[in-house]
């Protein structure tokens, strides 16, 4: 089976289609698989490191109010059609998936021209506008969430889950204690933001840890491992130094699962993959919803799961007066914790990726 998954420029996009990818090269070894991309994503990495094969096309964003910038928008987009149908052409897929954002556009309705079979996924309890779009011409939409189908045209829903790499699901507390060089007997608190890190939640988490250090010992039976990004990392090393606070740091983590494997409590951001990942694992955690993101899609996701129980939503606004005190109540409170992970984990959906090919397969033949 010949399968192009294409998404935008972001791994939240894309390893899903990663997982997709791994899943279909277990279940059809002779699988040929190709990813499309934005020419404008600079970091194809996420998908050769996984011996993935990738091609670019035009792509461009048409929000926002500059007719300028519209106009741009939809040379890019023909561009990327033409280039796509291209692709079509050389590569003779079998069947078409879309990952999501603009970038997904072009090649997308280039398939659906070329009738070939097409798909599109929606990691996001509310859909972009790109799968709104292409929802009304694809054979079939993918979710992750249940309640997503009333905000799609398509007849043909199905409730897949959001696909996970095989890695993730490997997590393991032992091995991500002895990879990343902690103690063992200590509970650890995983910060992190998106792939690029999360200003935001660097500050307030420096400042709500001074809090606690300054009037209890509650620190004593934890350790903090904080994802900085890449930017903001030599800043809050040097943070960490001057307050006193112990703390492993590091400015990216490639190895996820290690990540996953030791946290005890999780404080992170909320896109589709980071909750998918989440619950299917089975961790308490506080989501603070990126409030940019488009059709603030994150704060959707976060109250999903924060309303069955299975984390605590924290809004950016909030972080200053309500955050201190969310964290404190889930380190102190074991039995806390293990109800929200438990409730995590019913929410999680770690077969999806064998659902979304299983419907490929399906779709095709």
């Amino acid at each position: 089976m010949r399968v192009i998954l294409t998404g935008g420029g972001t791994g939240g996009h894309l390893f899903p289609g990663v997982a997709i990818a791994e899943e279909l090269k277990k279940q059809r070894p002779d699988s040929e698989i190709l990813f499309v991309i934005n020419k404008g994503w600079s970091e194809p990495a996420t998908i050769t490191c996984y011996g993935f094969s990738f091609r670019r096309i035009a792509a461009g964003k048409w929000r926002g109010k500059s007719l300028w910038r519209l106009l741009i928008a939809g040379l890019r987009l023909t561009v990327g059609f033409f280039e796509s149908l291209l692709i079509i052409r050389s590569f003779k897929p079998d069947v078409i998936v879309g990952l999501g954002g603009y970038a997904s556009c072009p090649l997308m309705f280039a398939g659906v021209v070329c009738r070939k079979t097409t798909i599109v996924h929606e990691q996001n309890y509310n859909p972009g506008l790109a799968n709104r779009l292409l929802s009304r011409f694809v054979d079939e939409v993918e979710v992750s969430f249940p309640e997503t189908k009333n905000f799609l045209s398509s007849r043909n829903v199905c409730v897949t889950g959001s696909p996970i790499r095989r890695s993730i699901l490997t997590a393991d507390r032992l091995r991500g204690i002895k990879s990343l060089g902690l103690e063992e007997k200590k509970l650890n608190l995983v910060m992190f933001g998106g792939s690029h890190g999360a200003r935001r939640i660097n500050s307030a988490a420096l400042g709500a840890l001074g809090e606690i250090k300054g009037s209890s010992d509650l620190l004593a039976a934890w350790q903090v491992v904080h994802i900085t990004g890449r930017e903001d990392y030599p800043v809050i090393v040097d943070a960490y130094e001057s307050s006193g606070i112990e703390a492993y740091v590091f400015p990216f983590v490639e190895h996820m699962e290690n990540i996953y494997g030791i946290a005890d409590v999780v404080v992170c951001r909320a896109g589709g993959s980071t909750v998918a990942e989440l619950t299917a694992i089975g961790l308490p955690a506080i989501y603070v919803p990126y409030p940019w993101a488009t059709d603030n899609h994150q704060e959707y996701n976060a109250r999903w799961v924060s309303e069955r129980g299975a984390g605590v939503l924290v809004l950016d606004k909030e972080l200053e007066s309500r955050f201190k005190n969310v964290l404190v109540d889930l380190m102190q409170d074991g039995e806390k914790r293990e109800k929200m992970a438990s409730a995590s984990r019913k929410l999680g959906r770690p077969s999806a990726s064998a659902k979304v090919v299983e419907r490929i397969i399906c779709l095709k033949e």
